[in-house]
């Protein structure tokens, strides 16, 4: 989706802003705060045209902040899957100290893809090992909000 404010525009889009309103992120954040939403999940790596022009790439690990646009917190998911780049995000994030958002839809847990069943399974044994350890901790989006953006955005 595009993100006009930001200069992003994805060539992908099937409508265009005014005319669809929803094809701009800026749009969609504006509806969502009028529902009362206080958070989404965006992808990562909005670029401006000029950086997708000039072939400028996005770093393969990436701990986009959380920004906040037009009062709706923007989550970032930084990885779609399990498998192994999954985890060495994971472990990145820890030898960080860094919040990461790992992300797979159940349907995917069948296929023999990033987010199968053998990935989540290795992927969820690690993030185990490392609570156990006591160098992760495991929290909701509203929990992370409320602790570390703001109590502006108590509710999600």
């Amino acid at each position: 989706m595009s993100w006009y404010s930001k200069f992003s525009l994805s060539p992908g889009d099937r409508g265009i802003y005014p005319f669809h309103k929803g094809s701009d992120m800026g749009s969609l954040l504006r509806f969502l705060k009028k529902q009362d939403y206080t958070w989404c999940r965006v992808l990562k790596g909005y670029r401006p045209v000029w950086d997708k022009l000039l072939g400028k790439r996005v770093e393969e690990i990436n701990f986009s902040i959380w920004e906040t646009h037009n009062g709706i917190v923007c989550v970032p998911q930084h990885y779609t899957g399990f498998d192994d780049f999954a985890q060495q995000y994971l472990m990145k994030a820890i030898e960080l100290n860094k919040a990461v958002v790992i992300v797979g839809h159940p349907a995917g847990i069948s296929r023999q893809k990033s987010e199968s069943k053998e990935h989540f399974d290795k992927f969820m044994k690690l993030a185990a090992t490392a609570v156990g350890e006591g160098k992760l901790e495991v929290m909701s989006v509203t929990s992370y909000i409320n602790s570390h953006i703001g109590k502006e955005h108590s509710t999600g």
